[in-house]
């Protein structure tokens, strides 16, 4: 009897050994079969960035007459293959005191839009894509517009990203409303000054600081003035244009200076004004090129022909002449390039 308990408890301490070992060691063999692999990458949650609006070049302040370019930028955020529609809609004024237009991507102008395009006919919503339906976000481009204000007061507007479902029906607002609030004067944009100096005495001057000193010296006025001079060399003189932003415009796009030489009895020709030397350039650029007979009148501009972007006060002396007797007035003015109906490719 004590010989089988002494083998039973003998047989239990080897396989106790023995487990134990097992439980312990690291098993030993060939591989036979592929081995698979799982990557993990732990972070913190991550947050989609919204689609966003930028508009650029909006003027704050504007005129009643007066038309002003601006570019819509779209920012896809984490919504690039997200469907959607933009929105833009008047919370303040009244939908027939401007024209709204775009350029479509074969660079034509589109408009005056209807606003009231919109589910239900909100009359003061205007929604607006590449495709009915809505386009992919990360597939829309910068877009140019242009408004043109025709009444005056104070105009506000709320832009906004409306997804599209896959229905074609709108789903909800994506990311943050642009509020956009702009003042319309009915006064004049702009304002000139003029004033007269002997030849040369401003329009030779090539250094924009000596030629803001100079004309602060003059006797500047929006009044008429007289001059009497003699005809041709003997008779230059300095003609000098000043011209700012009115009434707190913040801008005004394809400015144009027109010059206007009316002679009494009629009968002026391309001769019979000249100018010789403007402040600041090496020649006269061209501008007696400019002039023609419109109406019995000989008219020329300064600038580009499509105009420029004018922000702020400008000065400019011009020496001219006049080669033939008689009494001659000329009108110094700016207009706005009217817009074309189809834009530069």
């Amino acid at each position: 009897m004590r010989k089988r308990f002494s083998l039973v408890l003998a047989l239990a301490m080897v396989f106790s050994l023995v487990f134990s070992s097992v439980a312990v060691a690291a098993p030993e063999g060939e591989e036979i079969s592929n081995k698979l692999e799982l990557e993990v990458t732990v972070k913190e949650e991550v947050e989609l960035t919204d689609p966003s609006f930028t508009l650029i070049g909006i003027a704050e302040n504007s005129a009643v007459g007066l038309y002003d370019n601006f570019t819509m930028k779209v920012d896809a955020g984490n919504y690039e293959e997200t469907r959607a529609l933009g929105k833009i809609e008047l919370t303040k004024g009244q939908v027939d005191g401007f024209d709204l237009e775009y350029k479509r991507p074969d660079g034509t102008w589109f408009g005056p839009v209807k606003f009231g395009n919109a589910p239900g006919n909100d009359p003061k919503v205007y929604y607006f894509g590449p495709k009915p339906g809505g386009d992919k976000l990360g597939n829309v481009k910068d877009t140019e517009w242009r408004v043109t204000w025709k009444e005056n007061g104070t105009y506000e507007f709320e832009v906004s990203i409306v997804k599209v479902d896959e229905n074609g029906e709108l789903a909800g607002q994506l990311g943050k409303t642009v509020e956009v609030s702009v003042n319309v004067t009915g006064e004049k944009a702009m304002a000139l000054k003029h004033a007269t100096a002997e030849a040369g005495e401003v329009a030779s001057i090539d250094d924009s600081t000596e030629l803001y000193n100079a004309i602060n010296e003059l006797n500047l006025t929006d009044d008429s003035l007289n001059i009497n001079v003699a005809k041709g060399e003997e008779g230059k003189f300095d003609y000098v244009v000043v011209s700012d932003l009115d009434d707190d415009v913040s801008h005004v796009d394809n400015v144009l200076f027109v010059f206007e030489v009316a002679k009494d009895g009629g009968g002026i020709t391309t001769g019979d004004f000249e100018i010789t030397a403007i402040s600041l350039r090496d020649d006269t650029e061209g501008i007696n090129d400019t002039f023609e007979i419109v109406n019995g009148k000989l008219k020329g501009y300064w600038g580009p022909s499509k105009g420029f972007l004018f922000e702020g006060e400008a000065a400019t002396a011009f020496t001219v002449k006049f080669n033939a007797e008689g009494t001659y007035t000329v009108n110094t003015y700016a207009i706005q390039v009217a817009p074309t109906a189809e834009a530069d490719l």
